[in-house]
């Protein structure tokens, strides 16, 4: 398969993932639930990575299975994918039962107030923290990929899986679970389907619509109504999403092919993305216990629009930086503007070589997306 394709297919399955979490948040509020919602998925997602790892496999690619089982992987991984991700953050959020602020008093006797808005950010810290812990595995994989065959990557993630379903399925009596909560979403969508269809942010409410002779019952009152848009208010941030992803998405991409163009010493070119979780890993910990505490006591609170905005500077400094690496390269021999594409840059054994440039150098580009 060439580059371009298998780019194709890396772009879909992003795509696909982040369609298919609106299928999982209905299944999980409508009928099922959050947990029983995360473990159908994880079992959509667990056939998934079966297909990928037997369809890698030396026998199944000399039979030209290859091409297939990975496009057939890439469909079934993002499905499970979509229902266990917007799940669990919620299921996570379940498990603090506390809604309101209270002060406890510390065994030295100093009084606290307990926040649970604070709280649910440290839960979520954490959380992300140890999401990073197990993308650690690129440090494996890349040489795995290498040295051994894409098989043995796709064997690692598919057994370190099984062992998440275990946890799943045997620490279930210690969750909190809800039970399903009704037709949210979908009573969402038909009410904004009746804002557009009268052109007023209250006609789907049923005293406008009692009002202005509506007929038709409707399943919400007033309250959700108004609750829907201020959602909706608060969805005019993602606006500027799409450019965030754009500059995130890079690590994976470019910033690989990138570092083909570099002298790697041996290391898979695709090994560097290890700073993100890293740099991650490194400064969660410093944040939350460092950084926000002292501004929180100097009266400085980051409320999440200004963090996102942080994370955009960063994210800004990370393609400035890149575009730098980029220069630095087409500044070097022996190809200079022509990366592994000139007779200079051909070995004795015909191999092409990259210029002259340690692939080292792109370690703060991925510090700055880990710092997002």
């Amino acid at each position: 398969m060439g580059h371009q394709a298998a780019f194709g297919l890396n772009l879909f399955f992003q795509w696909f993932c982040y369609v298919t979490p609106i299928l999982g948040a209905i299944i999980s509020d409508q009928y099922l639930g959050k947990y029983k919602t995360i473990l159908i998925f994880c079992c959509i997602y667990w056939v998934g990575l079966l297909i990928l790892w037997t369809t890698s496999l030396p026998v199944s690619i000399e039979n030209g299975a290859g091409l297939g089982g990975y496009v057939t992987a890439l469909v079934v991984i993002g499905l499970g994918t979509g229902g266990i991700k917007s799940n669990i953050a919620p299921l996570i959020a379940d498990q603090y039962q506390r809604r309101t602020m209270a002060i406890k008093t510390e065994a030295s006797g100093e009084r606290v107030i307990i926040d649970p808005a604070i709280t649910y950010q440290r839960i979520y810290m954490v959380f992300y923290w140890c999401i990073n812990v197990g993308a650690l595995s690129l440090m494996a994989t890349p040489f795995m990929e290498k040295y051994e065959g894409f098989w043995t990557a796709f064997l690692l993630c598919f057994c370190m899986f099984n062992v998440g379903i275990a946890i799943l399925i045997l620490r279930r009596k210690s969750y909190v679970i809800r039970p399903p909560q009704g037709q949210i979403i979908t009573d969402a969508f038909k009410a904004i389907g009746m804002m557009i269809t009268t052109r007023s942010l209250d006609g789907a409410k049923p005293s406008w619509r009692a009002e202005h002779g509506k007929s038709g019952k409707v399943a919400w009152d007033d309250h959700f109504v108004d609750e829907l848009k201020r959602a909706l208010r608060a969805c005019k941030v993602f606006v500027f999403y799409p450019i965030f992803w754009v500059c995130y998405g890079q690590f994976s991409s470019n910033f690989v092919t990138q570092a083909s163009q570099m002298q790697v010493h041996g290391m898979p070119n695709d090994f560097m993305q290890n700073f993100d979780p890293l740099s991650i890993l490194i400064f969660t910990p410093i944040l939350e216990k460092i950084v926000y505490p002292v501004l929180r006591r100097r009266g400085i609170e980051l409320r999440p629009i200004t963090r996102i905005t942080i994370g955009f500077w960063l994210a800004g400094l990370c393609m400035a930086y890149a575009a730098i690496v980029q220069k630095l390269i087409y500044s070097a021999g022996p190809c200079y503007d022509r990366p592994r594409d000139c007779p200079a840059g051909l070995s004795a054994d015909n191999i092409k070589l990259p210029n002259n440039v340690h692939v080292a150098v792109q370690t703060p580009a991925y510090v700055f997306i880990g710092c997002l």
